[in-house]
């Protein structure tokens, strides 16, 4: 198991994506689907070369996600590798990007993981993930 995230700030946990404490103790994850959840959030938000201790780490959002016309399928076929390689991971059934151009967004809509232990995570069984590039300048 994995030491468990903050995703609701409360009082005892103010900080959302700091450790969750529990009577000032950590809290682990309390199940595979739980853990696979969070590492796949933190894998997804991880730029490519941001971790020092490997820079061939994360998703190369500036070479192929942060451009102009970006290829939706070679996109999908990125995140696909990532959340196959996250331990706990068996197999994908359903993953389906959407590229919201006019918006600059793109949202993971549909997605369905098998895990090793048999159990299916839903993109409801974690929080949204949005890459939200609509930057707007004051003038």
């Amino acid at each position: 198991m994995d030491l468990l995230l903050t995703t609701v700030a409360t009082a005892d946990n103010p900080i959302v994506g700091d450790l969750n404490l529990t009577d000032g103790q950590i809290t682990l994850t309390p199940d595979l689907k739980t853990a696979v959840a969070q590492q796949l959030i933190i894998r997804l938000r991880m730029f490519f070369g941001e971790w020092f201790l490997d820079t061939r780490e994360g998703v190369p959002y500036f070479d192929l996600v942060l451009i102009n016309n970006p290829d939706l399928a070679r996109i999908t076929s990125i995140f696909r590798s990532v959340i196959l390689e996250t331990p706990g991971v068996a197999g994908i059934s359903a993953l389906a990007l959407d590229l919201q151009r006019s918006a600059r967004r793109l949202v993971i809509q549909n997605v369905n993981i098998k895990l090793n232990d048999g159990v299916v995570l839903t993109g409801a069984d974690f929080q949204s993930f949005i890459v939200d590039t609509g930057v707007t300048s004051a003038l």
